[in-house]
C-alpha cells in the first residue's frame, strides 16, 4: 500500500505535459495523510514499548530519513541548476535543506515551497516533529487524553480543509500550517489503530489487492474538495490502515512484487520530483525530443517513470541500506531501523516505516 501511495504521487506530479495521467489521480496528495497514519501505526508497533531514549530514537529516526532526502537535495540541485536557476539562488535552500531545515523567507503571499529543491521534503519535516513529539509522550497519549487530543486534531483537519479549500496544503509557506493538523491526525489515529489492532480478535482476510484498490480509488476520487478530503483522511484512511495490517496475499509472487514496492517506495517520494522537473527540462522543455517526435511528452513520459523506478531501486539498494548501516555503526547503535522489526505475519505487508514520506 505504501509502495502504491508514493507511485500515485509520482504519477500525480507529472505535471501539465503530462496531464492526461497525472489527472487521473485527482486527489493523489492524500497519499501525504496515509503515509502519517502508516507511519503512526508501523512506529507504534517497533517503538511503542521500546526504553531507548528519545536522543537515542530521533537518532534512529534520522539514520533512516537522511540519507535519501540528502540525494533528494542533490538531484533536486542538479534539476534547478540545469533548468537555469543560478548558484546564488540555490545558496539559501541549500545551506538550509542540508540541515532538514525549510528554506526561510520574508515573502508574505504567493506559493513558495519550504523545500525549493526538493518539495516533498516538506512531509518529513512533518514527520520527524511528530516524531520527536509523540515518542517521549506515547505512554501517556492513551485513553480519554488520546480521544480528546485525535478529536481535536480531526476538528482541526476539517478546519484546515475549509480555510484552505483542500488539504493540497503544507508544502509552502502560505499554508504551511496545515502540515500540523494533517500530521496530528493522521500520525495519531495510525498509533491508535495499531493498539486496537493489537488487542481485537476481529481481522477480516481480505486480499491485499483489494485494500490496496480501495487506496486507489479514494486518490483518484474527483468529489469536491473541501467536503471529500476531511471525510477521506478521518473516516475512509484510518480502516484501510486496520484493514491493510490484516489483509492476507495472494501468493508468494504477489508478495515479493509488494514486498519491493514498499522496499522501493520512499526512494520514490523523495526523488522523483526533481527527476521530473529535470526530464522535461532535458526531453521536452527544449530537450532532445522537440522535434524528433510530434508529441514529446508522450515519449518522455515512460522514459521519466523508468528513470524514477531504476533510481529508486538502485540508490535504496546500493545507497540507502549501506549507509545506513555505516552511520548506525559510526553512532554506536546497533538497533536494526524500524523496517528490521516485523509485524506478526498478518502485518506484514506494512513492515517498512512510511514516511514520506510523504
Amino acid at each position: 500500500m505504501r509502495g502504491v501511495a508514493a507511485i500515485v504521487v509520482m504519477l500525480f506530479h507529472l505535471g501539465v505535459p503530462y496531464r492526461a495521467v497525472s489527472g487521473w489521480f485527482g486527489s493523489g496528495y492524500l497519499a501525504v495523510d496515509f503515509f502519517f497514519a502508516l507511519s503512526g501505526f508501523v512506529l507504534a508497533h517497533a517503538y511503542g514499548e521500546r526504553t531507548m531514549s528519545a536522543i537515542e530514537f530521533l537518532k534512529a529516526r534520522a539514520i533512516r530519513l537522511y540519507p535519501l532526502y540528502f540525494a533528494g537535495i542533490v538531484f533536486g540541485l542538479s534539476a534547478a541548476l540545469a533548468s537555469g536557476v543560478t548558484l546564488g539562488q540555490v545558496v539559501k535552500p541549500l545551506s538550509f535543506g542540508l540541515f532538514f531545515l525549510p528554506s526561510p523567507t520574508l515573502q508574505h503571499s504567493g506559493h513558495i515551497p519550504l523545500y525549493p529543491l526538493d518539495l516533498p521534503a516538506w512531509s518529513l519535516l512533518f514527520e520527524l516533529l511528530a516524531n520527536a513529539v509523540w515518542y517521549p509522550l506515547r505512554s501517556r497519549l492513551r485513553g480519554p487524553l488520546a480521544t480528546l487530543v485525535i478529536a481535536l486534531s480531526a476538528l482541526a483537519v476539517i478546519a484546515l480543509s475549509l480555510a484552505f479549500g483542500s488539504l493540497d496544503t503544507g508544502a509552502y509557506w502560505n499554508n504551511f500550517v496545515s502540515g500540523f493538523g494533517r500530521v496530528a491526525f493522521s500520525f495519531l489515529m495510525g498509533a491508535l489503530i495499531y493498539r486496537v489492532w493489537r488487542h481485537t480478535a476481529f481481522r477480516p482476510k481480505l486480499p491485499s489487492w483489494l485494500v490496496a484498490g480501495g487506496l486507489l480509488v479514494i486518490l483518484a476520487s474527483r468529489f469536491p474538495h473541501v467536503v471529500f478530503d476531511p471525510v477521506a483522511v478521518i473516516l475512509l484512511m484510518p480502516p484501510l490502515v486496520f484493514l491493510g495490517a490484516c489483509c492476507e496475499t495472494v501468493s508468494n509472487s504477489a508478495t515479493q512484487i509488494q514486498t519491493s514496492l514498499g522496499e522501493i517506495s520512499y526512494a520514490v517520494y523523495t526523488l522523483h520530483l526533481p527527476i521530473i522537473i529535470l526530464g522535461n527540462h532535458l526531453l521536452v522543455a527544449d530537450g532532445a525530443l522537440r522535434g524528433l517526435v510530434a508529441h514529446p511528452a508522450l515519449v518522455a513520459m515512460p522514459l521519466t517513470v523508468s528513470a524514477i523506478l531504476l533510481t529508486a531501486w538502485s540508490l535504496d539498494a546500493f545507497y540507502d541500506r549501506p549507509v545506513r548501516r555505516w552511520l548506525s555503526r559510526i553512532g554506536g547503535s546497533h538497533r536494526d531501523p524500524p523496517e528490521r522489526h516485523p509485524l506478526p505475519a498478518a502485518a506484514s505487508t506494512v513492515v517498512d516505516p512510511p514516511t514520506l514520506r510523504h
